[in-house]
């Protein structure tokens, strides 16, 4: 249903406003996107480790393009801003969003525990786990 919703806000943002959502309409972007993806899964079992590696380097290259766009477009600030000053309008204690603002970073960096749930699929787990696990580590860290 989340995928539903992300189309139709979507479709609010590129048509300016004038797209009106409605709820048989996200029902139906439901179900063209739960046949979709059944259909990948059942017939398209050949293509789905390609697809897995198309949706990795996507990934990476959104993150580079989103990142080049957003470096050359903000306003700058000097680094005494950015490193020094802290500022709140959460209405949280500062303690609390101070940390509640290390989670992102923190669970970019746990990707390693998918690896772990699939050690018993691996063909050699002993070899192939601890190379997901640092690959995990690494995308996470960079990204």
């Amino acid at each position: 249903m989340t995928a539903a919703q992300f189309i139709q806000a979507a479709a609010v943002i590129a048509s300016g406003g004038t797209y009106e959502i409605k709820q048989w309409a996200t029902y139906l972007i439901f179900l063209a996107v739960l046949t979709f993806t059944t259909g990948a899964n059942v017939w398209g079992n050949r293509i789905l480790g390609r697809w897995n590696d198309a949706a990795l380097y996507w990934s990476v290259l959104a993150v580079i393009v989103i990142g080049i766009i957003l470096l050359a477009t903000s306003d700058k600030n000097n680094a005494r801003f950015v490193f020094a000053n802290f500022q709140n309008e959460t209405g949280w204690p500062d303690g609390l969003a101070w940390i509640l603002g290390l989670l992102q970073s923190a669970l970019s960096l746990i990707g390693f525990d998918a690896v772990l749930h699939m050690t018993e699929e691996m063909p050699t787990p002993a070899i192939d786990a601890p190379r997901a696990m640092m690959y995990a580590i690494a995308v996470g860290g960079v990204t």
